[in-house]
Parts: C-alpha cells; sequence; structure tokens
C-alpha cells in the first residue's frame, strides 16, 4: 500500500483518487479474488473499504517516505519476490520524459557505432548523456528541492532542481527527433534483415520510438537508405580484406619458390 500511495502521490497529488486507482485495483484483482468469501466480502461495501484501504490506512506514514518507496527500485523487486507483482506493476516511478530519454539511450548507444562509419559521427549525443548522469544527483521523490551539486559543470549549474534538469532533458529530446529517428529507421532495417549486432535488441515496437517513425517520416526513411550505406561499408570492407588475404597468400607462395 505504501509505495502505490507514494505512485499516486507523485502522479496526482493525491493518496487515492480516480485518477491513480488503476494502479491499486491491479493489486484487488491479486489478492481478492483469490478468496471467493474475502472477495464477496470486499464487494459488500466496496467505496468504504477502498477509503480506508487505500486513503486512511496509510495517514501515519510521512508522505516522503511513500515518495521515496514508490521510486525503489529494490521495493519493486521486493514486492515481486513476494509474490506481489501486480502491485509493483508501474514501480519504479519514473518521469516519462526520462523514461523516453532513457530509450533512446539504449538505442543510440546500439545503432552510433555502426553509423559513425558511414559519416555519422556528425551527430553528437555527448549533451543528453550528460545530463542523464546529471540528473542522478536529484532525488525523484523531491522534484521541485533545490540541490547544489558538487563540481557541477558550469553549463548546468542553473539546473538545480530535477524538475528543471527533466524539462532540459525534454527540451533535447524535442529538438532532436529527427536524428533520432534517422537512427530508429538504420535500426529497423537492421533488425529486418537479421543482421548481427551488439546491443539492444528489443526496440522494434517501443512506443516512444514508434512514434518518432509517424512524426518524423522522413527522417526515418533516411536512416534506412543510410543503411544501405553501411551494408556497401562493409562489402568493401570484407573485399579489402580477402585483396589482402589474397595478396599474403600470393607472396607466401613466391617466397616458398624462391627456397
Amino acid at each position: 500500500m505504501i509505495p502505490l500511495q507514494g505512485y499516486s502521490l507523485i502522479t496526482s497529488l493525491y493518496q487515492y483518487n480516480f485518477q491513480s486507482e488503476e494502479v491499486f485495483m491491479a493489486m484487488e484483482e491479486r489478492v481478492w479474488t483469490g478468496c471467493d468469501q474475502l472477495s464477496r466480502w470486499w464487494k459488500e461495501d466496496l467505496n468504504a473499504l477502498r477509503d480506508a484501504m487505500w486513503f486512511n490506512a496509510g495517514h501515519p506514514v510521512k508522505i516522503s517516505f511513500k515518495k521515496e518507496t514508490a521510486c525503489s527500485n529494490t521495493v519493486k523487486q521486493l514486492l515481486v519476490k513476494s509474490g506481489l507483482g501486480s502491485a509493483a506493476a508501474m514501480l519504479p516511478y519514473l518521469e516519462p520524459e526520462v523514461r523516453k530519454a532513457k530509450t533512446y539511450i539504449s538505442h543510440l548507444e546500439t545503432v552510433s557505432p555502426m553509423i559513425n562509419k558511414v559519416g555519422g559521427g556528425r551527430y553528437k549525443w555527448e549533451t543528453l548523456f550528460e545530463m542523464m548522469a546529471y540528473l542522478e544527483n536529484f532525488p525523484i521523490w523531491m522534484s521541485k528541492e533545490i540541490v547544489t551539486v558538487n563540481n557541477a559543470p558550469t553549463h548546468l549549474r542553473s539546473l538545480d532542481t530535477r524538475e528543471k534538469v527533466v524539462a532540459s532533458i525534454k527540451e533535447y529530446c524535442m529538438r532532436n527527433a529527427c536524428n533520432i529517428a534517422l537512427y530508429f529507421g538504420f535500426y529497423m532495417v537492421m533488425v529486418e534483415k537479421g543482421d548481427q549486432f551488439d546491443g539492444a535488441k528489443n526496440l522494434k515496437k517501443v512506443y516512444s520510438l514508434m512514434a518518432l517513425k509517424k512524426s518524423h517520416f522522413g527522417c526515418y526513411l533516411t536512416g534506412t537508405e543510410l543503411f544501405l550505406d553501411y551494408c556497401a561499408y562493409k562489402a568493401k570492407q570484407s573485399d579489402t580484406t580477402g585483396v589482402s588475404r589474397r595478396m599474403r597468400m600470393r607472396d607466401k607462395a613466391e617466397e616458398e619458390t624462391c627456397k
């Protein structure tokens, strides 16, 4: 109950209301439906019992603690191990903008090494990586509180709350959406052709990336074409390697003849 209330407080400012009830519904279905008698009792006065369980029962617990548990991956793992995976489904809480940026980073780390080989090195992502690392200094459950970061980069010092850092990350992702869509086009063709590569292999149906395909389709197409350049590059490298190998074999044969 405590982490669920924390999630509700972060997302809706209330410990329990209609906006966050889906989080609690999953828990109800998991626990109450397992016993017919308990399920019937629960449904007899549903609203009153929900109010008592999901709202009033948690009042003695500090709000800051509730929010902290909602953002803890350790709490999520403990719930799963206890057989309460339904309660952990929405945990730990992470801002949608940050969740999206994490997906982008996983995607960029997978594709960048290959795109850089065919002239894609002009796309620089250091700023996104830097801001995401900087964000680690700010607790999720205290988004508006000012935090002093020791030895913070000069250009990031004005971002003194998590809320400001998240807003900056969101703005960066929006500004670079076309380039990320280009990378996604490259990735999709690579996956569809069954190429072997290191990195994330399960991004084909990720909503945030699929949305970029729709909103920046021209850039996405450019990415698919860039993959053809990459294939040509690999073929050329393979051919060069083959020529070098044949030359070494010829030289060795000549050496044997001279002996």
